[in-house]
């Protein structure tokens, strides 16, 4: 008994110990920032997990635990259930829609560093970029806030980094409000039905391949006809680990809460 005790609170410091680490290394690896949360929680997880499984003395402590536990097992088989549904739906989407010309497009804003792209926003530019050379009467929402650790809006840097690659200033059009995906569909809106009136075109949708999924979703929502352009994932270290766990809470918030 005395060594289980011992054995339970050693997890559960360790566990408690991985958490104040990783949150502390969120801040020294943005790119990285979600799967360092991701880490600190499963760090409080573990020493949770210690301490149900600790010989608490009492009858009603121990069935507290016991009931606890059972309920931790529950939620572990379902969300291993929804993780391997809707990843499977990310992938199933990942390689987007055959290229086809459609009077515009819209490109999803990412992060920025100051003025310069990210990895994951120069290859949706890259992607657009031989999309739009190859349709040259094809218009362009670059759609795209200002968000923090960026100087200027996502949109703007993307109409410049289009424009410097000889994508004509008439053809882009700049949505820099938006936040969040949601937000970028929702605002391109108006900018759609100015061009081409209440009754809408198709369209083709500009995003890296583990967003394609989600994008699509809340298109449809809006009542959007979309075709989907497929930007590859950076091959950066755990980046791409990092956002498809990310894609998989976003898409169960779309599902639970939106």
């Amino acid at each position: 008994m005395a060594c289980k005790k011992t054995a339970c609170l050693w997890g559960a410091s360790l566990g408690l110990g991985a958490c104040v680490l990783f949150s502390l290394l969120r801040n020294a690896f943005l790119g990285l920032s979600f799967l360092m949360m991701l880490c600190a929680a499963l760090g409080a997880f573990i020493a949770l997990l210690f301490l149900l499984f600790y010989p608490w003395k009492g009858k009603g402590a121990r069935l507290f635990c016991q009931t606890i536990r059972r309920f931790l097992l529950v939620c572990a088989i379902c969300g291993v259930l929804s993780f391997a549904a809707l990843e499977g739906a990310v992938f199933a989407h990942a390689g987007g829609d055959p290229p086809m010309e459609t009077p515009a497009v819209i490109v999803l804003g990412a992060g920025l560093y100051g003025e310069t792209p990210s990895a994951s926003l120069a290859s949706r530019l890259h992607t657009a970029h031989a999309y739009l050379d190859a349709y040259p009467d094809t218009l362009a929402l670059l759609s795209g806030g200002q968000g923090p650790g960026e100087s200027i809006p996502e949109a703007l840097a993307m109409a410049r980094w289009l424009s410097q690659k000889g994508i004509e200033p008439d053809r882009l059009l700049l949505e820099d409000r938006s936040t969040s995906t949601r937000e970028n569909l929702v605002n391109c809106l108006p900018l759609l039905k100015d061009r081409f009136g209440a009754t809408l075109p198709e369209i083709t949708l500009v995003t890296n391949d583990f967003h394609l999924y989600r994008a699509k979703l809340l298109a449809v929502d809006l009542g959007l006809s979309v075709r989907l352009l497929s930007a590859e994932t950076p091959q950066i270290g755990l980046v791409p680990l990092s956002l498809y766990l990310r894609e998989y809470f976003s898409l169960l918030k779309y599902y639970l809460l939106d």
